[in-house]
């Protein structure tokens, strides 16, 4: 499965981090000590216009520039059910619902 990069996302998407890249070594650095690291559970905040990026995250929010955000693969939250599919699914075989 395809795993988005941070900059890609956009305001109020979530999902973990699962990989930093190691490809620039001082941004790797600046990752780590803002402790957005695998495992981290982010929500996009907001997206400015030079592609920094303002997160939320359990510890703190923290905004991150468009550099930093190109080196984090996020796996995304699976999208919450809808109120309309839950009244469906809790419908039984003729129609009724619990």
């Amino acid at each position: 499965m395809h795993n988005p990069l941070l900059s890609d996302l956009q305001p109020g998407q979530r999902g973990v981090v699962v990989r930093v890249s190691d490809s620039d070594p001082s941004v790797l650095r600046e990752l780590s000590e803002a402790r957005l690291l695998p495992g981290v559970t982010v929500e996009v905040v907001d997206v400015a216009a030079d592609g920094s990026i303002r997160l939320r995250t359990a510890r703190a929010g923290l905004q991150v520039s468009f550099d930093q955000a190109r080196a984090v693969y996020v796996a995304l939250e699976p999208a919450t059910v809808s109120p309309r599919r839950c009244d469906s699914a809790a419908r039984d075989s003729r129609g009724r619902g619990p």
